[in-house]
């Protein structure tokens, strides 16, 4: 094993019959101290030649593993020198607030969910091949943590999170009374 650095992102999409459709590519941020994924963006604002080599990699992954009929994700580094790691390749969908979440809200007309239960069904219901420069507009997600551990006693700014135009759901998973511990304590706690 190798501790590498760079920035992490991903990139989402379906194999129908063999064809490789990619959905979407995102920006993620992590903090590594607690073990956090706090926010994830579509579209890439990487370069496009480095996205263009991202859509690459993933064909060849996607036909080397033989995934046909399902989605899939693969996470993965960009280093400092325009390098691409692999970290994670899955069979399915990428799970929390990431790519299938976010795109419908970025490029109106592709629901990954949508999209997959065709392709399970054994139906190809798109044209193209790589859809990850269609975008319209940005979506993001953002998590929100306790500053410190303990018992909350108070949460405040709220509604000013509801006062933003930009701000299309907000879900508080937390509130007072509840006790905050660190992540190594309990995941996302």
């Amino acid at each position: 094993e190798k501790k590498i650095f760079g920035t992490e992102h991903s990139v989402n999409g379906v194999v129908a019959n063999g064809e490789v459709i990619t959905l979407g590519i995102i920006d993620k941020k992590i903090d590594h101290v607690i073990s956090l994924q706090y926010e994830n963006i579509v579209p890439s604002s990487l370069d496009l030649e480095v996205r263009k080599k991202v859509i690459s990699i993933a064909n060849e992954v996607i036909k080397a593993l033989k995934l046909n009929w399902c989605g899939f994700h693969i996470d993965f580094m960009v280093t400092e020198n325009n390098e691409i790691k692999i970290l994670e390749v899955g069979g399915r969908l990428g799970g929390e607030m990431i790519n299938a979440y976010l795109i419908p809200l970025a490029q109106p007309g592709i629901n990954p969910y949508e999209i997959l239960i065709e392709v399970v069904q054994g139906r190809l219901p798109l044209l193209e091949k790589d859809y990850t420069e269609k975008f319209v507009s940005k979506a993001a997600s953002r998590v929100i943590i306790s500053p410190k551990t303990g018992i909350i006693s108070s949460v405040e700014g709220i509604e000013k999170v509801f006062c933003n135009s930009y701000c299309r759901y907000f879900f508080q998973r937390y509130g007072i009374g509840d006790e905050m511990v660190g992540a190594d304590v309990k995941f996302k706690n």
